[in-house]
């Protein structure tokens, strides 16, 4: 019954990725933001969610150091296969290399990934062995992390926009922008529930 119950829950996700995929997109070309930037802060957001919840519910629930470092060793384990997904893509790509066919806002993307890592990376070590901050509620790095997001979700969009297109994009004139923000929800909401279930499977 489990292994039916992850099979069903896993064709459930998939089907509500595609349209969560769709949605975006047409929620890209309807408001003008850019896929990079609908991708980092719509895709990554709903598929972000249960790790999100995985991670309170250890640091609620479990507590002190050991929930700590379960909530940090998902966070970035998830980063981590995230990366190895391109690989897998790029296997799957027909079209040659896909890192080829991105364009340089996703190259930013990248890159300012890369370096929240290392700072979230370098500021575990630098607690681990100096008092800094050990007296505050919160890390001054947590801090320092959200600006340093804010600011890439700005540098992704101004990137985008002075970026020309050179792929033609799909129309979706005749699509309703609520629809697609209305699909976008609920396939989000689906993908999070569905994935906590396939976690507790």
């Amino acid at each position: 019954m489990l292994w039916a119950q992850l099979a069903i829950l896993a064709g459930v996700i998939l089907v509500s990725a595609t349209q969560l995929a769709k949605s975006a997109d047409i929620i890209a070309f309807k408001t003008g933001l850019g896929r990079s930037f609908v991708g980092v802060v719509l895709l990554a957001t709903a598929t972000s969610l249960p790790e999100l919840g995985t991670g309170i519910s250890s640091v609620t629930v479990i507590g002190g150091p050991s929930g700590a470092d379960l909530a940090a060793g998902d966070a970035f384990g998830s980063n981590l296969f995230n990366l190895l997904i391109i690989g897998i893509l790029d296997l799957l790509w027909r079209r040659g290399s896909i890192l080829a066919t991105l364009g340089s806002s996703v190259a930013l993307v990248g890159l300012l990934g890369a370096g929240v890592i290392v700072i979230a990376g370098g500021a575990i070590l630098v607690h681990n062995n100096l008092n800094f901050g050990s007296g505050l509620p919160i890390s001054p790095v947590s801090v320092v992390l959200a600006l340093v997001f804010a600011v890439a979700l700005f540098a992704v969009y101004r990137e985008e926009k002075s970026t020309e297109k050179t792929e033609p994009e799909h129309d979706y004139s005749e699509s309703s922008l609520k629809k697609a923000v209305l699909i976008y929800g609920t396939a989000a909401a689906i993908v999070v529930v569905a994935a906590q279930r396939r976690r507790a499977c």
